[in-house]
């Protein structure tokens, strides 16, 4: 009930214009497919995520909290990628969810995010991220080598 909260908001406007035949253009970038399922709390950040994946090829579902996230995923026969925010509402935070999901979906590879770096997350909450952790606000070039670099690995973490 104390303290001050403040939002920033950036352009999403500019597109990803990286070819093929671009030798500085990351790889990947406007060839990815697959369906990416984005979790997030945040609105704005979710919007961004959404924006960002989509410019880059990818079908998009979204989900603002855990238990909706369960059930969109629950519908679906295939989901390539979960890009969760760590901490949320509704009782189910993001490593949790993505134990779940994996439940359903074992081959799904998992990009967690959050405005906290990882060492503060651990030390607050005491969760173990067994994946890549992506840093809020996006820079659009960051969120596309994450989740190329992710995707191009298929991280999985320890059994």
């Amino acid at each position: 009930g104390h303290g001050t909260t403040g939002h920033r908001y950036r352009p999403v406007a500019v597109a990803f214009t990286a070819h093929a035949s671009d030798p500085e253009a990351p790889r990947g970038w406007a060839h990815e497919q697959g369906t990416v399922l984005v979790v997030d709390d945040e609105v704005e950040l979710l919007d961004v995520a959404v924006t960002y994946l989509e410019e880059m090829g990818f079908t998009t579902l979204q989900a603002t909290d855990g238990p909706s996230a369960l059930a969109v995923a629950a519908g679906l026969p295939k989901l390539d990628l979960v890009l969760t925010d760590i901490v949320m509402p509704g009782g189910l935070h993001g490593v949790a969810l993505a134990r779940q999901i994996r439940q359903q979906h074992p081959d799904v590879t998992i990009i967690y995010a959050s405005g906290f770096p990882s060492s503060a997350l651990n030390e607050r909450s005491q969760l173990h991220i067994d994946g890549p952790l992506l840093t809020k606000p996006y820079r659009k070039e960051q969120f596309a080598e994450v989740v190329c670099q992710t995707l191009a690995y298929r991280y999985r973490p320890p059994a």
